[in-house]
């Protein structure tokens, strides 16, 4: 009766360990199929920070680009203001000044008329 308990631990120590041997087979099985899995994403990662990179290039060049256009056309602006509020300075002294000039040439006519009659 010991020789058969024997064999059937034996057994069930040989069984035990068959499954475990399974269990790590598939337990490796699935580890390379996620490691290759994992190798293929890390790659396709790969690829995408490499064109992320040649586009955030792209974008910054864009960028720059339209802050000095955005720039240049408020400066325009601003000397553009600068140039018409000296205009409007000028034209109001020029006109000023023909005033001034035609009001002294009346003032002269009416003056000389009323020295004369006296």
């Amino acid at each position: 009766m010991s020789d058969l308990m024997i064999n059937t631990n034996y057994e069930r120590i040989k069984v035990s360990f068959i499954n475990q041997l399974i269990w790590s087979l598939r337990k490796q099985d699935e580890f390379e199929e996620i490691n290759l899995v994992y190798t293929e994403e890390k790659q396709q990662l790969k690829e995408l920070e490499e064109r992320f990179a040649t586009l955030e290039k792209e974008y910054t060049a864009i960028m720059e680009e339209r802050r000095v256009a955005r720039d240049k056309r408020e400066r325009a602006q601003r000397e553009l203001a600068i140039l018409v509020k000296s205009a409007t300075t000028i034209q109001a002294f020029w006109r000023s000044y023909k005033v001034r000039k035609a009001l002294k040439a009346k003032s002269k006519k009416k003056g000389g008329k009323k020295k004369s009659a006296n």
